[in-house]
């Protein structure tokens, strides 16, 4: 192999290493889910993309998957309530606005605890995991300030089987 083919190879692999740094850093997260508290959408192991520039121009959406920080753990949840709605949890079911929202056969859970009514504040969203039977979540650590999430989930890209786009959802019925 001459010297100037090693020398392209060298700079070829160079750059694409670069823009999987600069892809990773600035435009996607990949993650593990962990847990069952999304399922059916997002079960144990899947591994999906978020989009880190989806919330420069706009804001989450109910019905966005989102991810954000908390601590030092990334969490994956549904957003559900956008500020200025009214939240509350009455005899296990969510409502928002009064109109109660049941996106899946998981949402109602007659033993979980009251709670609310609140008012979601100004740049903050109210996420639930679409199991909410397992879902640990705003009902237990509050509203997501927007400068906490990561991005919009949007793709899962493993396992084979399970590849494909992650919807938008409204919930309520």
């Amino acid at each position: 192999m001459s010297r100037n083919r090693i020398a392209i190879s060298v700079t070829v692999t160079a750059l694409l290493l670069a823009a999987i740094v600069i892809l990773r850093a600035f435009i996607f997260e990949f993650l593990i889910i962990s847990g069952d508290s999304m399922n059916p959408t997002l079960v144990h192991g899947d591994r999906i993309l978020v989009n880190k520039l989806a919330y420069r121009s706009r804001v989450p959406e109910k019905g966005d998957i989102v991810a954000f920080k908390m601590g030092l753990k990334t969490i994956v949840k549904r957003v559900v309530s956008v500020p200025g709605d009214i939240v509350e949890v009455r005899n296990g079911r969510l409502y928002c606005n009064g109109k109660a929202f049941a996106s899946n056969s998981n949402s109602h859970n007659p033993h979980r605890r009251s709670y609310g009514p609140i008012e979601v504040r100004n740049r903050h969203v109210f996420v639930v995991g679409d199991n909410m039977v397992l879902s640990a979540d705003s009902r237990d650590f509050g509203t997501i300030p927007y400068q906490d999430i990561i991005g919009r989930a949007f793709f899962i890209y493993f396992p084979p089987k399970r590849i494909g786009k992650l919807e938008r959802i409204k919930g309520e019925t």
